[in-house]
Order: C-alpha cells, then structure tokens, then sequence
C-alpha cells in the first residue's frame, strides 16, 4: 500500500496513509479481528523516504529589501500585480507567534 506511494516520492502522504491504516488495524485489533498489528516497521521506511529540507532563500539585508521594494515599483507587467506585490510587503505576518495570534 504504502509502496507506489513512495515510489512516487510523497512521503508526507505515505505518513498519513499509514497513520490512517494504523488507526484501522488498531481498531480491528481492539475489537479482537486481528492478533497484532502488521504495521510495524512501516515507520522506518516512510522516514528513509523523507526529504531533508532545503533552507528558503530570504532577503536578510535591508539593502537587498529596498533593492527588491525599487525593483516592485518599477514592474512594467499588470497593474494589478504591481499593486498586489507593492501590498504584500504591508501585510504579510512573519510565520510563528504573530501568524496564529492574528485575527
């Protein structure tokens, strides 16, 4: 089950397939219909598959911001997308605290 899963390279959704799995074979063991559980080991072999992650290029200077902010100013595309990237830098949350807490 799990295995065209990760041939695919989805192992976030092969940890979930067989979190969902583990919760019905669980469920059958429980009420007797099975004798042990046959998903033992699957772990491991859904974290051999897992990406490591990759850093997310950011913008760490405040020359390199301001470059980026002249450089939206300056887009000759659509108006509606230079009006959309000039807003982003206004109202985006950084990820964590701020994110959750806002309303």
């Amino acid at each position: 089950m799990l295995t065209p899963i990760l041939a695919l390279e989805r192992a976030e959704t092969a940890k979930r397939t067989l979190g969902i799995a583990k919760k019905v074979l669980r469920f059958s063991q429980t009420n007797g219909w099975l004798s042990q559980l046959p998903t033992e080991g699957f772990e491991d072999l859904v974290r051999l598959h897992r990406k490591k992650p990759r850093p997310m290029p950011s913008l760490t200077k405040p020359e390199d911001f301001g470059r980026l902010l002249k450089d939206i100013d300056n887009y000759e595309g659509s108006i509606v997308t230079r009006l959309a990237l000039q807003l982003i830098p206004l109202v985006t949350l950084r990820p964590g605290k701020e994110f959750r807490m806002a309303k």
